[in-house]
């Protein structure tokens, strides 16, 4: 409810203020809205903790901290990342400890991601999973975090991060199976399948344009390089729709989803394109709304819109994305069959803690193409595949998005 979202706010104030203070000492910044989160979120395991390095029995958020970013500046964060493949089976084992849920949820250097390691579920092949913290993924998947459903012989091992940062790393080749933006999927298309399952796509989902000026008049558009556009990654459904209707207009800022809004509430931008749970606050946070960018879509194709999907990599048997395949439509059904069972981890992950807009989020984004893709889904495909041709923001010769079987 509100109030208890309310309550936590109050409860977390003096939390949020030590740790803004510990990031400006640590690292001479603030920290970024998912650091911040991160952080509370890691001393919230504990019953109390300081700022006083006089009292060591406690934990010392200022000393923590510190160490932190004394460690990324010499290199030292469980490998270098230029050993990326020797240490990929290794990081891929790991737990969400107290200490690497620090380590991987402040970037350090101003990232734009919250990086939650799930852990293990199941035994047998590995399959290295990483999805979005948006509800609609951890409604989805709330029975395969849980180890509600049986894996059919495979050993997941899952991330839970911010979009655009599961974009940068399936271009990387750093997951099997992923939630990907459609625009990405089709940059990927020589490299990974669509599966049936554990889409986004539909009628009325689409992200909104919004402005940082709540008086807007209705005539006003991004027309001029003198405006600022904030966008949430250069490869997001939401970025391309922006390319398809609005093309060289403003200057365009990639910034991580939930700093969005704050972003153009503060006045740091002219406009901005949001997405996930803000679709439903936006009014609440006093700003104006320039355009509907899905309805725009629906209008001009009649298909509903998709924004984003599960891809496995070619790399895996047939026989495995199958199974895949199946463990993912397990899990959906299993959330399907007790809707408010998969509050806990939806509440988990969120930006927003009101059950009643997660619930909102979850009727909106989960329905049947996330059961099942279909001819409505590979048309939807296709035209987006088609518009984003016609533009110039995939070539003509990118492969075809291809739908495994189900």
């Amino acid at each position: 409810s509100r109030d208890m979202a309310r309550r936590l706010a109050k409860e977390n104030a003096s939390t949020n203020d030590r740790i803004k203070a510990a990031f400006l000492e640590a690292y001479g910044r603030r920290p970024t809205s998912t650091e911040l989160r991160v952080s509370t979120r890691f001393f919230a395991r504990f019953d109390s903790f300081t700022d006083n390095e006089e009292e060591p029995q406690r934990v010392n958020v200022r000393d923590l901290i510190r160490k932190r970013a004394a460690s990324r500046r010499g290199g030292n964060r469980n490998g270098a990342r230029s050993n990326q493949g020797a240490n990929r089976n290794r990081q891929r084992g790991d737990s969400m400890q107290g200490d690497s849920m620090m380590d991987e949820g402040m970037a350090g250097g101003g990232g734009t991601c919250t990086q939650l390691s799930a852990g293990r579920v199941g035994i047998g092949e590995s399959i290295q999973l990483g999805i979005s913290t948006c509800p609609n993924d951890t409604f989805t998947f709330h029975a395969l975090l849980n180890g509600l459903v049986d894996t059919r012989g495979l050993d997941f091992q899952i991330e839970l991060l911010d979009i655009q940062e599961l974009n940068d790393r399936l271009f990387a080749d750093r997951f099997d199976v992923a939630k990907t933006s459609f625009h990405a999927a089709l940059l990927l298309a020589d490299r990974f399948v669509v599966l049936p399952s554990g889409s986004a796509l539909g009628y009325g989902v689409g992200p909104l344009l919004l402005s940082a000026d709540p008086t807007i008049d209705a005539g006003v558009q991004p027309a001029h390089s003198g405006q600022v556009t904030l966008c949430p990654g250069r490869h997001t459904t939401a970025m391309l729709l922006f390319s398809l209707f609005y093309p060289q207009t403003t200057q365009v800022r990639q910034t991580v989803f939930s700093d969005i809004m704050p972003q153009l509430i503060n006045q740091h931008a002219d406009f901005g394109v949001c997405i996930h749970e803000g679709r439903f606050t936006w009014q609440d946070e006093g700003l104006g709304l320039v355009e509907d960018l899905g309805a725009r879509w629906e209008q001009t194709t009649g298909c509903p819109l998709p924004l984003g999907g599960l891809v496995a990599s070619k790399r895996l048997s047939p026989e495995t994305i199958t199974t895949v395949q199946l463990v993912v439509r397990d899990s959906l059904e299993f959330a399907l069959a007790d809707r408010d069972a998969a509050l806990p981890t939806m509440r988990k992950h969120a930006q927003e803690f009101d059950d009643d807009v997660l619930m909102q989020h979850v009727d909106l984004y989960v329905n049947e193409w996330t059961q099942d893709l279909g001819p409505t889904g590979a048309k939807a495909l296709a035209e987006l595949s088609k518009q984003a041709v016609e533009v110039g923001i995939i070539d003509s010769d990118v492969a075809q998005l291809e739908i495994a079987s189900a």
